[in-house]
């Protein structure tokens, strides 16, 4: 945490990352979710060997005694041509995020995914409250094919009420019942995480 707070963070400003998201996960040991936006992937690149260079990366601390973290995992992911960047929340004392995955069975089942959220699916979102961070494919990483999107709400209850919008929107209903759309053909899994900011977090 303190590497991060210290080195991680400051260095990516510098090198004009501006906002750099830190957030915590409920699972039994801590885990870390750094969220890093770039304007390319050429951004990426320059700036992950400036880090090594400058020694602020989490995995180059000096001098340590002991690893800092058991196993990290990277992604890259691409936003959505109606959402290119991120939205940055309104702060709040008890905000919370939820990070969601949508795992698709096949290339083809991840684009007709996108194209759902793209031709109304992200509408209702905004409309109901269920308020996007961010939405993107994922380009590199684990869950391949698959979608991953944050939301930002003010607190727990402000979460559950969107959602319940969310499920008894009629525009929604019509939405998920075209054949087309149909979940059993465009998802094979979802993971959905609860995360909170750190207090360090610039989200």
């Amino acid at each position: 945490m303190v590497v991060l707070r210290e080195k991680t963070i400051p260095a990516l400003n510098t090198l004009g990352v501006d906002k750099v998201g830190v957030f915590t996960t409920q699972e039994p040991e801590l885990s870390l979710i750094l969220l890093v936006p770039h304007s390319s992937i050429e951004k990426l690149i320059a700036i992950r060997d400036d880090l090594l260079t400058a020694k602020a990366d989490l995995s180059l601390p000096d001098p340590m005694p002991r690893p800092i973290f058991r196993q990290a995992s990277s992604s890259v992911l691409r936003g959505f041509d109606v959402m290119p960047n991120y939205n940055l929340p309104t702060k709040a004392p008890d905000r919370v995020f939820q990070l969601r995955v949508y795992e698709s069975p096949s290339a083809y089942a991840g684009k007709k995914k996108i194209e759902m959220f793209q031709q109304g699916e992200l509408d209702i979102f905004h409309r109901v409250g269920l308020n996007p961070v961010f939405f993107a494919e994922t380009l590199i990483g684990a869950q391949l094919p698959s979608l991953t999107y944050m939301l930002a709400f003010r607190d727990m209850n402000s979460l559950d009420c969107a959602w319940e919008l969310f499920r008894n929107d009629s525009v929604w209903d019509e939405l998920s019942n075209r054949p087309e759309y149909s979940n059993e053909l465009l998802i094979r899994n979802i993971n959905n995480k609860l995360v909170f900011p750190t207090e360090f977090s610039q989200m």
